[in-house]
Formats: structure tokens, C-alpha cells, sequence
């Protein structure tokens, strides 16, 4: 229910148009580039409260943007373009959200390379050994699509550095 705004927005709001300026019917939809919209910026992104999103990075044709605020993390929305408009992307039936950030015991980060979106989250008892899992994704027209999982260990005292991109985003 958080994240209705974001879908009425993205239903209601017409954008620029399409590339051929001929009338579609309202369920057709066709994944653009901002390129493709003659100099028009696609209706900004909305966050949580009814603000302006942050735009946080572009990867692609893959907008990250921040919707919502935690005690110690960003929540970032994942959005693609279609007809001129920014699409909120789905995992499942739920809009594509990550939290970035994280506390002592816990961190998640998100990492672009080459058209896919990683998630990355580790956890710790001690704040010493933390169980890690990297999550990566592709965008398929609208959809996130999970295309990779590995897990594996940090030695965060051994290791510091190994840990940063758990808690932050490298897009």
C-alpha cells in the first residue's frame, strides 16, 4: 500500500508521447530510453509523503531512486522508462524496493555492472563474521528478474574493506 502513489502516478500520467506519434490504446506500453522523448524529461518520480524522489543513479535504461527514509537506511525504488514515463519495476507483484545502509549488524548495498543490479546484504551476531548473500538481477521489460545467488563469509576484522559495498550504492 506504501508504494499505490507510485502506480497510480505511473498509470495516470501520460508523458510525451510515443516515437511514431501515433495513438496507442492505454494498455499498450513500450519501454524507451529518455533519449527517445525528444528532450522531455519523463514526470519526475515520487516518493513516500507525496516529495519528489531523489534520483540516486541511472544505470541503462534503469533509474534508482530514493522513495522512502529508514532510521539507517535509504529505501531505493528501481524505475525504467516507458512511453516517456517512469514505470516503477516489480519483483513479483511489489515495486522492485531495496534498503541501502544498514547498523554495526547489518548492511545492504546495491551494485550496478553492466545492466544488472546486485543486492547485497550481510548480517552478523558479532559484528566480526557477518554471512553474506549477493543477489543479482536483470530488468526484463518491467520486471526485476533474479538471474544470480551466491553466499559467503567476511572476516570484517581481517577484512574491512570487503564490507563497504554492503552498505551502500555503487550504481
Amino acid at each position: 500500500m506504501r508504494f499505490l502513489p507510485l502506480v497510480l502516478i505511473a498509470v495516470l500520467l501520460t508523458g510525451c508521447g510515443d516515437d511514431d506519434d501515433e495513438p496507442r490504446a492505454a494498455g499498450a506500453t513500450t519501454t524507451t530510453t529518455t533519449d527517445d522523448c525528444a528532450g522531455a524529461d519523463p514526470v519526475p518520480v515520487t516518493a513516500v509523503g507525496g516529495e519528489p524522489a531523489e534520483i540516486a543513479a541511472t544505470a541503462g535504461d534503469v533509474t534508482l531512486a530514493v522513495v522512502d527514509h529508514g532510521a539507517s537506511v535509504d529505501v531505493v525504488g528501481v524505475f525504467t522508462t516507458v512511453d516517456c514515463a517512469y514505470e516503477p519495476v516489480s519483483m513479483g507483484t511489489d515495486p522492485a524496493t531495496f534498503a541501502v545502509g544498514g547498523s554495526v549488524t547489518h548492511g545492504d548495498g546495491l551494485r550496478c555492472e553492466g545492466g544488472r543490479i546486485t543486492h547485497l546484504s550481510a548480517t552478523s551476531d558479532d559484528g566480526e563474521t557477518y554471512q553474506a548473500v549477493a543477489v543479482t538481477y536483470e530488468v526484463e521489460g518491467t520486471d526485476l528478474v533474479e538471474v544470480d545467488r551466491s553466499a559467503s563469509t567476511i572476516e570484517a576484522q581481517t577484512d574491512p574493506g570487503t564490507l563497504d559495498p554492503y552498505y551502500r550504492l555503487d550504481c
